[in-house]
């Protein structure tokens, strides 16, 4: 992997490895354990390796890169029967053509203005740190609730 601007690197390398915490989150569950949530209205560990995928895909490669992206994004957070490794397979697709994606972005790119879908007008290199945050946010959430359910 070889990125054109150290800068899209950072943020990009950042975002996928805080998404990896996430995944990695479900290692060794069960599909009960990775679907069970703490408590009403909390996400399980599947819901979030649901989600976060899900947001890379409609904010980088949707949003920043201008691609097509269908996404639902109140179907993410539904219970569901979400099975892990179909959760981890899908997350390795994702994050390979995402890097290449992001490889030939310039640094100058980073001061280009994007209409976020729930944000509004915001600079590339804004959107790029927003996503990297998110996803750490919920990289956190995902290792606690792992701690709650293997204590169960």
């Amino acid at each position: 992997m070889t990125f054109t601007s150290p800068e899209v690197e950072l943020f990009i390398t950042r975002s996928l490895r805080e998404c990896d915490r996430i995944l990695a989150a479900l290692e060794g569950l069960s599909r009960e354990q990775a679907n069970w949530r703490p408590v009403e209205g909390a996400n399980s560990i599947a819901v979030l390796a649901t989600h976060m995928p899900a947001n890379i895909r409609e904010v980088l490669l949707g949003v920043v890169l201008g691609r097509p992206v269908v996404r639902d994004r109140e179907a993410e957070f539904e219970t569901g029967d979400r099975d892990p490794e179909v959760l981890r397979t899908d997350w390795v697709a994702l994050r390979a053509g995402v890097t290449a994606a992001f490889e030939p972005l310039t640094s100058a790119a980073l001061d280009d203005l994007r209409e976020h879908p729930r944000r509004g007008p915001l600079a590339v290199r804004e959107i790029l740190l927003v996503v990297a945050r998110h996803a750490a946010e919920h990289a956190g959430q995902a290792e606690l609730t792992r701690q709650l359910v293997l204590a169960r």
